[in-house]
């Protein structure tokens, strides 16, 4: 079970990661067009058929949170002198893992690879985005944590 202090930090540190995704998504949206949350919907739709803005913005929270619980845990876990660029990393193995190839399989999609640059780029730079921020934010508390507590 997670100790409170680290469910506090995945809260905060989730909740500005959820914020930064669109962030970087809107700058990158003139390079690339929009090719984000295409699978927030749909796997929204799995469980409720007209899925309310609300909702989705409750899904995207929940997922964020729990995203950043699993990597607050691994950063607290493997002391690396550049926990930023670690982030980085994991952020775009998650990227490979689930919004390239685990949610189109399940969705019957074509790989982002072959739909072009933009659709492998754009979502890539959003989850790299939302690593980045959640160990900025968890910093103090996973170097503190690292030293005992």
């Amino acid at each position: 079970m997670p100790s409170r202090r680290l469910l506090v930090e995945a809260l905060k540190a989730g909740s500005v990661g959820a914020f930064a995704m669109p962030i970087a998504g809107t700058l990158t949206k003139p390079f690339f067009g929009w090719h984000v949350w295409q699978y927030g919907k749909r796997f929204a739709q799995l469980f409720v058929e007209n899925a309310t803005p609300g909702l989705l913005l409750v899904q995207h929270l929940l997922w964020s949170w729990g995203s950043a619980l699993l990597l607050i845990a691994l950063l607290r876990k493997v002391n690396i002198g550049a926990p930023v660029l670690l982030s980085a990393v994991v952020g775009g193995i998650y990227y490979f893992l689930v919004n390239a190839v685990a949610l189109p399989l399940y969705f019957g999609d074509p790989m982002p690879w072959r739909q072009g640059l933009a659709y492998v780029v754009q979502p890539l730079v959003v989850l790299v985005a939302f690593a980045v921020c959640v160990s900025l934010v968890a910093r103090r508390y996973v170097r503190s944590e690292q030293r005992g507590g």
